[in-house]
């Protein structure tokens, strides 16, 4: 089967929009009398990513359009550039870039397959005429 990929044309998420956690693979056990415990649900533990876009009005569209019909409601699983690492360069252990024969940098490339979280995205400010949504992404193992 193959999976839809994140839409070219969209920017890459804000980094002060990012924020990553582990899902919570956990099964509560409730007890009579003491407190509840918890067992291991899944030895394949997903992340959790938050993100955020700041889109254009067409920009905007074409989100609404990927999430609603490529990804039918969000229901859909699809490839999406890892926020964390892909586009940054490669460093040397100092902290320099390592660059290729022509001087620019070598770049690190990581693609996630991800699922839409059960909150769907949401729309959360207006600045002039660019828009701002956020949605979380599980990041699957």
């Amino acid at each position: 089967m193959s999976y839809p990929d994140w839409p070219a044309d969209l920017p890459r998420p804000r980094r002060d929009g990012h924020a990553a956690r582990p899902r919570d693979a956990r099964r509560r056990i409730e007890a009579e009398r003491n407190a509840p415990r918890f067992k291991r649900g899944s030895s394949l533990d997903g992340r959790i990513v938050s993100l955020r876009l700041d889109l254009s009005r067409s920009q905007l569209a074409t989100f609404w359009r990927f999430y609603n019909e490529t990804c039918l409601g969000g229901t859909s699983w699809f490839w999406m550039a890892d926020a964390q690492s892909d586009g940054w360069p490669l460093l040397y252990h100092d902290g320099t870039p390592i660059l290729l024969h022509d001087g620019t940098p070598l770049l690190m490339s990581k693609v996630d397959l991800v699922s839409w979280t059960e909150n769907p995205p949401q729309e959360t400010g207006i600045r002039g005429v660019t828009f701002s949504v956020g949605f979380d992404v599980e990041v699957l193992p």
